[in-house]
């Protein structure tokens, strides 16, 4: 029988990733460690279509070591191996396939954006066989086929890949229109207890109601991997998979992850009545533009469970978000959370530092900003010029790039410098925000008085990643 290996690797230096969509992060105490929802709907495909398929996820693991990984994959003996590679994890993901590839013979693919945007270069420095580009269940599926019966890859769209020394690229594959045949993710795969939120320590899953986005923000990687086209799922589909993520599975924490969840109002509204009318006792978080919701849409959101709600201020500054093309205004922001707070749903504010424009007076204007707002968690990121946006476009055309590895375009780092402020200025800035917006009364008060929110063990967690996080992470190097 044709095998399959699903893999999340691992890193040596104990630095643990998300790699999930555009979605490309250390685990922090904001980003909680991601179920890798994209390798169980690839999962779950394959599994239908009669395919032999075992998955792996390494970041979840507590101690993984190398040895351990290649005995695991020796013993499954898979015909083709399919793994997630990130930009910040790239160097360290290519070693580890060459590693794999030097024990175990075997097809090796990739998914992600970083292969599908840097799909030639990315197999001229690796040992990968092939690259999938774009949404990934569809030509994952198509791959496999093909490899069973012995196929000429030419004729699988969305990918590219090697043939004695030659890279072809084939054309792209279209996007899914309908997202309903997509069969539920193979959740079941997966030790679920080692997936929880920080704040309450429960477990938790993510449900995908809808993929894509219409705006054209300069960071932003969407329009990529998923395209600038809202696409949703039938509200009975997603009503399906909530009834067996809460029967079967018994999760009552669900994190909604779409592009922008918010985009259609009358579709988030259809959500939450279905919600309340199927009696679903379950919390619930999602993320949204600040243009995107009004009182009576986040009251009832309130209503049906939302209990936290994630929004792109990025900065205090309107000139700022007018050249990042976020198409926002200062003013909507302060609406939302106004409205959200008396809603009764919690709020993190994402804020970039180092856009284009940047300056210490237009931080400071963001912070103040911040201040006013008042959300129960801020995060400070750095702008980073992903390959693919129109950011990285931008810094190599104004020669504003620092001369970093890929190991730096992380959330965390800043590798933009620019005629106004460095690269090392928007760390220092990064850091002195986050105690100045933290380490105030008014915050202290707020986070005080709602202390039985938090999961004590959760909530000290939160905390001693939070500091370790506001400094400059360090990456270490290391050898196989």
């Amino acid at each position: 029988m044709f095998k399959i290996l699903l893999l999340n690797l691992p890193r040596l230096d104990s630095i643990k990733f998300n790699r999930e969509g555009r979605c490309q992060q250390r685990v922090s105490s904001f980003n909680y460690l991601m179920v890798p929802i994209s390798l169980l709907y690839i999962a779950s495909l394959l599994r239908k279509n009669s395919f032999c398929v075992e998955l792996i996820d390494y970041m979840a693991e507590s101690r993984p070591t190398l040895g351990k990984l290649i005995r695991r994959i020796e013993k499954i003996n898979p015909q083709l191996i399919i793994t997630p590679l990130t930009t910040p994890t790239f160097s360290n993901d290519v070693r580890f396939i060459e590693r794999i590839k030097n024990k175990v013979a075997t097809h090796i693919s990739a998914i992600g954006l970083h292969p599908t945007i840097m799909a030639q270069t990315t197999l001229e420095t690796s040992s990968l066989d092939s690259v999938i580009r774009g949404e990934p269940e569809l030509t994952s599926l198509k791959l496999a086929e093909a490899l069973e019966n012995n196929l000429n890859l030419k004729g699988t769209e969305g990918l590219s890949y090697k043939d004695h020394n030659r890279i072809f690229h084939n054309p792209d594959r279209p996007l899914i229109e309908d997202l309903d045949i997509l069969p539920f993710p193979a959740r079941e795969m997966l030790n679920l207890s080692r997936y929880r939120l920080p704040t309450n320590g429960k477990k938790y899953t993510f449900i995908v109601p809808s993929r894509g986005c219409w705006h054209n923000c300069i960071f932003c990687q969407t329009k990529n991997y998923y395209g600038n086209k809202l696409r949703l799922r039938s509200m009975d589909n997603i009503m399906m998979e909530l009834r067996e993520v809460t029967g079967k599975l018994k999760i009552r924490n669900i994190a909604i992850l779409s592009d922008n969840f918010t985009l259609e109002r009358e579709f988030v509204k259809s959500f939450c009545e279905k919600i309340l009318e199927n009696n679903f006792k379950i919390e619930w978080m999602a993320n949204s533009r600040v243009d995107a919701v009004d009182y009576p849409l986040l009251a009832l959101m309130k209503k049906s469970g939302c209990c936290g709600i994630a929004y792109g201020v990025e900065s205090g500054n309107q000139r700022i978000l007018d050249s990042a093309k976020k198409g926002i205004t200062v003013g909507q922001t302060r609406k939302a959370f106004y409205w959200s707070n008396k809603a009764g749903i919690r709020t993190l504010a994402q804020a970039i530092l180092g856009l284009p424009g940047e300056t210490r007076d237009t931080a400071k204007e963001t912070l103040k900003l911040l201040c006013e707002i008042n959300p129960d968690f801020v995060q400070f990121n750095c702008a980073v010029p992903f390959p693919g946006t129109e950011l990285y476009e931008l810094a190599s055309k104004n020669k504003w790039l620092e001369d970093a590895g890929w190991d730096r375009f992380e959330l965390n780092y800043s590798v933009i410098s620019t005629e106004k402020i460095s690269a090392q200025g928007i760390m220092r800035l990064r850091s002195n925000l986050y105690f100045k917006f933290y380490f105030r009364f008014k915050y202290l008060k707020k986070i005080l008085s709602n202390l039985r929110f938090y999961h004590i063990t959760g909530a000290a967690k939160f905390f001693v990643g939070w500091v370790l996080n506001i400094h400059r992470p360090r990456l270490k190097s290391w050898r196989l």
